[in-house]
C-alpha cells in the first residue's frame, strides 16, 4: 500500500548501504522482490550480484537487470516513478551492453559504446570494459563518436538537394565510421556514392 517513489526510496538505501548484496537476498528470502520488482524475481544471482559489484545506483541496478530486456528496464524504472534522466540511463546502459555482448565487432563496439558514454559519461566506462577485452583498444573512438567528413553544406555543394537525402548521407557516413573509424574523406566520398 506504500507509494512507488517510496519503494523507490527504499531501494535506493538498500543499494546505497553497506552490505547492499545481503539487502537484495533478504528481498528475495522475504519474498518481496515481487512487489518491488518483479522483472527481477526469476534472476536471484544476478540481482544479488549486480547489487555487490556496482558502484552506485543507477550501476547497480542495471547489473542487477542484465538478464531483463530493455523494455523491461522501461517498465521497472517507470512503475517505481524513476526521474527520465535515471531511465535513460539504465536503459542505454542496459541495451548497449546488451547489444555489445551479442555482436563484439569492432563497429559494434564503437556504435553502442559511444551510445553508453554520451549517456552514462566517463563514469561508467569501466563497466564496458567486462564485457568485452577489445573495448580498451577501441575507447578513443567510443569517446571521440562517428565522424561525418562530408557536412550537410557540403553535400549541398556536391549537388545533394535539401531535405531528406542529407540526412541519410550524414547517418550513412555515421554508419560507415564505425565499421572503419579510419576512413579518409575521399574514401567516404567514393562509399557514399556522390
Amino acid at each position: 500500500s506504500i507509494s512507488k517513489e517510496r519503494i523507490d526510496e527504499e531501494l535506493y538505501k538498500i543499494l546505497k548501504g553497506n552490505n547492499p548484496d545481503n539487502g537484495v537476498t533478504m528481498l528475495f528470502d522475504l519474498n518481496l522482490i515481487p512487489y518491488i520488482a518483479p522483472e527481477l524475481e526469476h534472476h536471484k544471482e544476478q540481482a544479488v550480484t549486480g547489487a555487490r559489484t556496482g558502484h552506485d545506483y543507477i550501476s547497480k541496478l542495471a547489473l542487477m537487470m542484465m538478464e531483463n530486456t530493455p523494455n523491461d528496464v522501461l517498465v521497472m524504472c517507470k512503475r517505481l516513478k524513476m526521474s527520465n534522466t535515471q531511465i535513460k540511463m539504465l536503459h542505454t546502459f542496459v541495451s548497449s551492453m546488451q547489444n555489445i555482448m551479442d555482436d563484439s565487432s569492432s563497429a559494434s563496439i564503437i556504435k553502442y559504446g559511444h551510445e553508453f558514454y554520451k549517456v552514462l559519461g566517463n563514469e561508467y566506462l569501466r563497466y564496458l570494459s567486462s564485457v568485452d577485452k577489445s573495448v580498451k583498444d577501441l575507447i578513443d573512438y567510443i569517446i571521440s563518436g562517428p565522424a561525418v567528413h562530408i557536412l550537410p553544406n557540403e553535400l549541398m555543394q556536391l549537388g545533394v538537394p535539401k531535405g531528406p537525402e542529407i540526412g541519410k548521407l550524414v547517418n550513412k557516413q555515421k554508419e560507415l565510421w564505425y565499421s572503419k573509424p579510419m576512413i579518409s574523406k575521399d574514401e567516404m566520398l567514393r562509399r557514399i556514392k556522390l
